[in-house]
């Protein structure tokens, strides 16, 4: 197992143009729509079913993430279902004619999250994003506020993950195949062919190898952030391929307590 880095990540930096970073978080949505997203379907009901209501809070949206494809799944099989996106720095050019999902305007800190937006959370491909500290922080205030969490990672902290993810996965799909998924924008089309994109995909993609925490690391911060009458699982698929996904989840429950599922 390698040693966990926190290195930066291009798109994550302020001085990043927009445009730039929007490309990157389109070609990261293509990904999880192509190849991933079924696989936290699972998990997502076993949150809803824990919830107060139907009614999630997506943390560290971007460009949307998975969610629009999540909650159209969902609402087939209950109407009431709804999700609330959101980010830290809000994505004023989102837009969907779904009526059970909304884009928060205002920035929402995942580490303090207004309990009146939602009643379960999910985090998508971000978690790796924020140092332990902060990353226990984001779980301690879904404990505090009772409300159930799922946070989702398709790639893990392994050699063999550091070198195929990013090449085979997220730069041949993400930098490509978004053009049919995400809105055209002649920005991002110049920075392709260039190519800025595929060579961000392909850095952030290894950074974020290097930074992702393994199931022993998520239930330490689980375990800090509380299990008095609050349950913590982590999951993680043996599977290298198509059907990977390392999910924590967790959920207020009388008995609390922590499981390593693999």
């Amino acid at each position: 197992m390698l040693p966990r880095l926190h290195l930066f990540e291009i798109h994550e930096q302020k001085w990043c143009p927009n445009c730039i970073r929007s490309g990157v978080t389109d070609g990261l949505y293509t990904a999880w729509k192509v190849m991933f997203w079924q696989n936290a379907m699972p998990h997502i009901r076993d949150l809803i079913a824990h919830a107060e209501e139907p009614h999630i809070v997506d943390l560290c949206s971007g460009s949307g993430g998975p969610l629009p494809l999540v909650i159209e799944a969902l609402a087939q099989e209950d109407q009431r279902v709804r999700c609330t996106l959101t980010d830290l720095f809000p994505n004023s050019d989102w837009s969907s004619s779904n009526p059970q999902l909304q884009y928060w305007q205002n920035p929402v800190d995942a580490r303090e999250v207004p309990a009146t937006i939602g009643k379960a959370r999910t985090l998508f491909e971000a978690f790796h994003h924020f140092r332990p500290v902060d990353a226990q922080k984001i779980l301690a205030d879904a404990v505090r506020n009772k409300q159930p969490i799922a946070i989702f990672e398709f790639q893990r902290r392994s050699l063999v993950d550091a070198i195929l993810p990013p090449i085979s996965l997220v730069v041949l799909v993400a930098s490509f195949f978004n053009f049919w998924h995400t809105p055209f924008r002649w920005s991002k089309l110049i920075f392709t062919l260039i190519p800025i994109i595929p060579f961000i995909l392909l850095f952030d993609g290894i950074v974020s190898v290097l930074r992702t925490y393994n199931s022993e690391e998520l239930a330490k911060m689980a375990t800090e952030a509380g299990t008095d009458g609050y349950r913590w699982e982590v999951r993680q698929t043996k599977d290298r391929g198509m059907k990977r996904i390392t999910c924590l989840i967790g959920w207020p429950c009388q008995q609390g307590g922590l499981e390593i599922r693999n």
